[in-house]
């Protein structure tokens, strides 16, 4: 991506032009299949700020790249982890193979998110994202994260289990 199309991209992004006007400037970039494309080369390439610059592009089917998204999140090489998880917990949130994605994510947090304060408040993100797909698998994936050796995953999700009884969204008896 060059920064002709960085510059397009962000005028979109703010208004400044039209999702056609962007197409026609930008046909490459236009359409499920292309944007997927052009992640599928940012991904080899290992280019973050591609990455930022597609995020922002329009989308028809969001679904459609639930694969490339499910890729990044066990990617170490982007700053992208927080929005990705908050993708799972509010769009991608019907499909109980994202749990593993979701609990390897959890074991593999990116060295710029080591930070304690960080680190846990990205935890949390996925637990949530855990919480939100279909149960009963949700339940049991947070039922054994309280099972965890780290004593703040615990307590994160155990409190997500505690929600889900509040609120009726729970299925298993046997926590």
């Amino acid at each position: 991506m060059n920064q002709k199309e960085k510059d397009i991209i962000i005028k979109y992004a703010m208004d400044e032009i039209s999702k056609s006007e962007l197409s026609l400037a930008l046909p490459q970039y236009s359409g499920d299949k292309n944007i997927i494309s052009r992640y599928a080369e940012a991904i080899q390439e290992k280019n973050a700020d591609n990455i930022i610059y597609l995020a922002m592009l329009p989308k028809q089917n969001l679904n459609s790249l639930i694969e490339v998204e499910r890729k990044l999140l066990l990617q170490n090489w982007h700053n992208t982890h927080e929005d990705i998880a908050q993708l799972f917990q509010k769009k991608f949130n019907n499909n109980k193979v994202n749990i593993d994605y979701l609990l390897k994510a959890i074991k593999n947090i990116p060295e710029y998110l080591k930070h304690d304060n960080l680190k846990y408040q990205y935890i949390r993100q996925l637990i949530y994202a855990i919480g939100a797909q279909p149960e009963p698998d949700s339940i049991n994936a947070l039922a054994t994260l309280t099972k965890s050796e780290d004593e703040k995953i615990r307590n994160l999700a155990a409190h997500q289990i505690e929600k889900r009884k509040q609120y009726g969204r729970w299925e298993v008896k046997n926590i």
